[in-house]
């Protein structure tokens, strides 16, 4: 290790010798006082060289190198001062800098609280904006997890949180405890990958509100009579959820400027699982739109200014506003009808699974995308047929003649 006299000129045209990349120098005028010099060579790339100012001292017997900061950040004579300094508080107390950190660093975990960490993954997260609102509503709502908010993470127990969660189920529902669930388990992985805990049993412990496991899969789907109710006490959205057998968060946030013709083009970032190419890219969703489709939008009047569709929507006053029916349903009940009834009027399989957007990647693809998107529109105008039909009371077993054309 290389020891010389530093000076103002000297520290900053310090570089290793060859072949090494990694050289300690240290000063003779202030003992301790080093500089880390190194070199990032990469053949494609001029050379990188930092400089890092080190402080040098024993303790326990054992020598010890504390970075104290970049070359940058202090002058040669500001570096000697913080040395000595350093070294004589050393000296006089007796303290263990890196034990004096760990023990701050481990006191700053201690008191981290649940809001802070829920803000720290907020930050982190990636993903689609509508799944990032529902994180926000269940971590800065006062309703949900507001009373742990304030709490450090690492004294919440997991009672605690198992009141919180039966108290949501008392005053929304399973459904939305599980969500809130789901989204203080996201913060808790976050909060383990930072440090600030060992592990998420905390959360992970506690009983699912609403699991999926040992469950029947839902099956309900409207009946020809039902469908027909629905779509004569809906509105344009309703009818779109009917006719394209979309998400209703995909048809909720149709944009004008995603419309071209007879073409509806989903963009990857609404969809739940977009299709990616071998690169990775996420591909949009292009969708056909039927003649009955079409004439909904057309009736829909345009606000100067705004691109979506439809205004804002509370999916809840929505639903209340449509028939009960005999049989309890809900609006992603449509899509399923929708599908079984493609296959009732004879579409294939993946054709039908094509239509309401579910991933290919199993699937046989027996089309080229050009021709797949030909049977698509076919499917579709065979369905907003059918459902004419239906709202018209006409006789539909004469649609399935032309079914044949969608295999």
């Amino acid at each position: 290790m290389p020891k010389l006299l530093f000076t103002d000129d000297n520290v900053a045209t310090l570089l290793p010798v060859l072949p090494s990349n990694d050289v300690w120098f240290w000063d003779t005028q202030e003992r301790g006082l080093g500089l880390r010099v190194r070199i990032f060579r990469d053949g494609l790339k001029p050379d990188v060289v930092t400089r890092t100012w080190i402080l040098g001292y024993s303790i326990g017997g054992k020598d010890r190198r504390d970075p104290i900061g970049k070359f940058s950040e202090f002058t040669l004579s500001e570096a000697r001062v913080h040395v000595h300094q350093r070294r004589r508080d050393l000296a006089e107390k007796t303290i263990d800098p890196r034990a004096e950190k760990a023990k701050r660093e481990a006191e700053a975990t201690a008191t981290k609280t649940l809001r802070e960490a829920a803000e720290t993954f907020l930050t982190h997260f990636v993903g689609r904006h509508s799944t990032r609102r529902a994180h926000e509503r269940y971590l800065r709502g006062a309703d949900y997890f507001g009373p742990l908010l304030g709490k450090p993470i690492q004294h919440i127990t997991r009672a605690q949180i198992s009141e919180r969660l039966n108290v949501i189920i008392k005053d929304s529902s399973k459904h939305v405890a599980k969500q809130a669930r789901t989204s203080l388990l996201c913060v808790y992985r976050q909060a383990c990958g930072d440090g600030l805990l060992d592990n998420i049993d905390v959360v992970a412990g506690t009983h699912d509100p609403s699991p999926k496991k040992g469950q029947t899969p839902r099956q309900r789907k409207l009946a020809d009579a039902e469908l027909a109710e629905v779509w004569n006490a809906g509105d344009a959205l309703i009818r779109l959820l009917i006719l394209t057998g979309c998400r209703r968060e995909e048809v909720g946030g149709i944009k004008w400027s995603e419309i071209s013709g007879d073409t509806w083009t989903l963009p990857p970032e609404r969809i739940k699982v977009p299709e990616r190419t071998k690169e990775g890219v996420a591909l949009p969703r292009l969708i056909p739109l039927s003649p009955a489709a079409k004439a909904i939008l057309l009736r829909v009047p345009q606000v100067d200014g705004r691109d979506c569709v439809f205004g804002p929507r509370a999916w809840s006053r929505i639903k209340a506003q449509l028939p009960a029916l005999s049989t309890p349903w809900t609006l992603h009940d449509l899509r399923r009808t929708m599908r079984s009834g493609l296959s009732q009027l004879g579409v294939s399989d993946e054709i039908g699974e094509e239509c309401i957007g579910h991933k290919r990647e199993l699937l046989i693809r027996t089309y080229s995308p050009a021709e797949r998107l030909v049977q698509q529109a076919k499917a579709f105008d065979l369905w907003a047929a059918h459902v004419e039909g239906l709202v018209n009371g006409s006789n539909v077993v004469s649609i399935r003649t032309g079914s044949r054309q969608c295999r």
